[in-house]
Formats: structure tokens, sequence, C-alpha cells
């Protein structure tokens, strides 16, 4: 190793003894970063408060450096990136080569307790200032020429900046959380700032989505919820100036996206668009090539390619930070979850820690908008298990639950948002035990009552609602929808009905 790499960062002091410090731990640290690059739920919080400075060995600090540069570039970390990025700079000599690299990533301890070292590491390093500080100013004691007021003033302000340091990574100070919170209020007040997202949509308008949400939609398969996102996106492009979307539609093609948003408009089918049936009119190709004019000023660019998680990271991170994006809602859109390469490519025996470290990653982006002050809103679509579809649920008229989403609990758990779809005419037992029992009772858009057949109903009708909890239950404010739909028109119209 070169002697740069052995160096300390200040000779031992006139005790005898050395500063705090433990190598070791650091050692471990980076090796473990490196080893643990692609789960970087494992590192937030060591890279929240751990800077190149807090290192005791100089070698480790340029290796730090290196490596926090690549994960603000959102560049990967692993050994092989470290060590190019070092090349590159000029730096791997100076840490020891190659070889120490590979050493550090032989004694990496697991993740559950880089976050434990990294603590310790820091506050080792705050010893360190505070003994160089008082260090410096015990011969100035000794010298009656310097006020001692002097040297108290300057031992305070200096004591302050140490500690300034130690606040400004570890705690978050209540004075500034309360000033900035109320700062957002008035802001708020004023009409400067607008925190509420509409959808145009009779539950979602309730729910409130604000900036920094993590919305999932999950239902069965063929239940709807690609077309019920599709009448999502359209209504929030059409109810807010101050939008833009990067969606990744990995089940839909973009131009189907474009024929079901006219359809929305003109009441004209996707088949009939497709070339299914009656040709269309003259007419009717003029109220399309209308409709879809409008879209081109929707801040939205769509992909249909399956992509990693990190690449889709890497996309989004470039699509927010574009000119023109700074003071809009920033929306990042995945259907579905599941399609993600690295857990369509997943084996059954790692699976769960793939998802874990996809759920990781989409709550990484959200903070990383967050720190970056640019509202980030993420919305994504998920299946359910064959549970939710089993004769064990008919009694609940296969109502979903947040038990029933498919594999790892992560993509609940990060969700400030859960809405789950249930779509009963995918049931014929249902439909057959509902077409026996009493007509219901509905109101119409005038007010006015009327009575449809159950099974009518049932074979037209998707419920929205918001679940509140694992048990799937509804929030106290009645966050549940009934549409009726056409999915060939993309028509979603309030079900009201007395007594369902």
């Amino acid at each position: 190793m070169s002697k740069s790499n052995r160096k300390e960062k200040f000779p031992n002091n006139e005790y005898g003894k050395l500063p705090p410090q433990n190598v070791q731990f650091e050692e471990s640290i980076l090796g473990g970063i490196m080893s643990y690059s692609d789960r970087p739920e494992y590192l937030e919080a060591t890279f929240k408060f751990l800077r190149p400075k807090v290192f005791y060995k100089s070698a480790h600090s340029i290796i730090y450096k290196t490596i926090l540069d690549l994960y603000n570039s959102d560049r990967p970390h692993d050994i092989l990136s470290v060590s190019s990025e070092l090349e590159r700079n000029g730096e791997i000599d100076n840490i020891g080569g190659k070889y120490y690299l590979t050493y550090l990533t032989t004694i990496f301890c697991s993740y559950t307790t880089i976050e434990f070292h990294s603590a310790f590491v820091f506050e080792c390093f705050i010893r360190r200032e505070l003994i160089q500080l008082l260090s410096e100013k015990i011969n100035d004691l000794y010298d009656y020429k310097i006020d001692i007021v002097d040297i108290y003033d300057t031992l305070h302000e200096r004591l302050e900046s140490v500690f300034d340091f130690l606040d400004n990574e570890l705690v978050h100070s209540i004075d500034s959380i309360v000033d900035r919170t109320l700062n957002e209020l008035k802001n708020v007040s004023d009409g400067k700032v607008n925190n509420v997202i509409k959808f145009n949509d009779v539950l979602f308008d309730k729910v409130y989505v604000m900036p920094y949400d993590i919305i999932s939609i999950a239902a069965a398969r063929g239940a709807g919820k690609t077309r019920y996102l599709i009448k999502l996106m359209k209504g929030l492009f059409e109810s807010n100036k101050d939008v833009c979307a990067l969606w990744y539609s990995m089940e839909d093609s973009d131009t189907k996206i474009m024929r079901l948003w006219a359809s929305m408009d003109t009441g004209i089918p996707d088949n009939r668009m497709q070339g299914k049936g009656d040709k269309l009119t003259k007419e009717e190709y003029e109220r399309i090539s209308k409709s879809m004019v409008k879209f081109k000023s929707y801040d939205c660019e769509i992909i249909n390619d399956q992509e990693s998680i990190s690449v889709i990271n890497r996309r989004f991170n470039k699509f927010m930070k574009k000119k023109g994006r700074e003071d809009k809602f920033v929306f990042l859109v995945i259907d579905n979850i599941m399609l993600i390469e690295d857990i369509y490519n997943a084996t059954n025996g790692n699976a769960i820690q793939i998802e874990d470290m996809v759920a990781g990653s989409i709550r990484k982006i959200v903070n990383k908008g967050k720190r970056a002050n640019i509202k980030v809103v993420i919305i994504f679509l998920h299946h359910m298990t064959k549970e939710m579809e089993s004769r064990a649920n008919s009694e609940e008229a296969y109502r979903p639950k947040l038990s029933h989403v498919k594999g790892s609990t992560r993509f609940v758990d990060i969700c400030s948002i859960a809405a789950l779809i249930n779509n009963p005419g995918m049931h014929k037992d249902l439909i057959k035990k509902h077409s026996v029992l009493p007509d219901i009772k509905c109101l119409d858009s005038e007010g006015n009552t009327k009575f449809y057949k159950r099974e009518s109903i049932l074979s037209n009708l998707i419920i929205v609602e918001i679940a509140k909890n694992r048990d799937g239950d509804v929030d106290e404010n009645k966050m549940i929808c009934r549409y009726l739909v056409d999915m060939g028109k993309m028509k979603f119209s309030e079900l009201k009905a007395l007594g369902l």
C-alpha cells in the first residue's frame, strides 16, 4: 500500500494515545457499501450523515468521496465502478490500489450493522474535532498576552460550528421544521403554492393527493386497473397546468393510450378506431383528430419498454431535472410493478428480496425528489394473489384486501395511498347469486330514482376503495366509489345506489 494509505490524519497526542477512531469499522462500512450497491434502501442512513472528512484514514476518505459522487449521480457504486472512477481521477494508487478495494469487500459487515458502524465512526469524528480544538487553545491559556475573553469567544464559536455540523447531519432542528412548515402554510394560504393535485375523479379528489405520495392501484388481472389509470391520467392533465409525467406503460402501447383518451372525448370505441367493425366516417375521424391534437400540450413521456429499476431511476432523475419542470408536480407512473425487469426475471429463491429492493428504490426516488425540492408523486399498478379470486372469498363478493396484494409486503408499506379495485362482473357465480335478488334503486345525474337489475349492474361495475390497513378496511370518510363503466368508450359514471 502507498504511504498515503497508511498515514493518519494527525499524529498521536501528547497523552500518548491515538485519537478516537475505528479503522476496522471504516473498512467494513466501505466494503458493505460496495457489496450492497444494489440494495440502496440499506444505505440511505449512512449516506445521510457520513461525509468524506468523517473517516480517520485518508484512503477511506478518498474511497468514500468517490462512492458518494457515484451515488449522488445515480450511478452504480459497486467495486468495479468505484475502481474505474478512482483510476479515472488518478486516485487509485493513493488508496492502495485495486488490491485494497478487493480486500475491503472481503471483510464487509452485514447490512444490519452498517448503520451502527457508521454512527460510531461519526461519533469518533466529533470527538477528534473537539480534541483538536481544545488542544489548540490550551497553549493560548498559558499566554497572558492573549485576552481570556478572546479565547472564550473563539472557543465558543468553534464549538458551535462543531455541534452545528452534528445537528445538521443527524438531528432535524425543531425550530427549522416549524419555520419551514409555517412558510409552506403561508405560501399555500397566499395562493403562491398549490399542493393539492386534482384528477377529475370522484374518489381520488376526496383523497387529496399531495407531493411525495406513493400511490398503489391493485386489482386482479383483467379487473380494469389499467383503464382506470388511463382515466386518472387524462383527468390529471386536464385539471392541472403544472404537471408532467414519465409513464412506463409496459402492458398497453402508447398509441393505445392515445386512442383510449380520444374515446373518452368522442365516445367512439377503441375497436372502431382499429378498424374492427364499421369504418370511421370522415366526421368521426375529424373529431378524433381534434381530440388528439389537444394531447400534444400534455407534458408526458410514455415508455413501452421493460426496464430495470436502476434504469427507471436514472431516466426519471433526468426527466424531473429537465428545464421547465422545476415548479411542476412530477409523476412517475409504472404499469405494472411486476413487469419491472428485476422482478420479472427473478427466480423463486430470491423473488421477495428483489421485490424489497425495488420497493426501497421507489421510496428512494421520492426521498431524492424531496431533497431536491421537486414535487414527486409515484403511481404504480400491482396484481392480487389467487386467494382474492378463490371461492372462499365469494361471501365478501370477492372484495380485495391489502393482505391479497401479491408479493412482498414492502409494496404496501411504502404507499401513502392504496387503492383496491374490484370487478364483480368477473365472477359468474356472484352474478348468478344476485340475479334472483330485487332490483337496485339508483339515483341518476339529475337526482331522479330509477330501478336497475342487479346482474346488469354487476356486469358493468367497478368498485374502487382506498384501503386503510391490511384488513382492507375503508377510511372513516367512506373512501369508496362505484362506477358503471363502458370500457370500449372509456366511460366511468358514478353509481349512486340506495341500499346496494
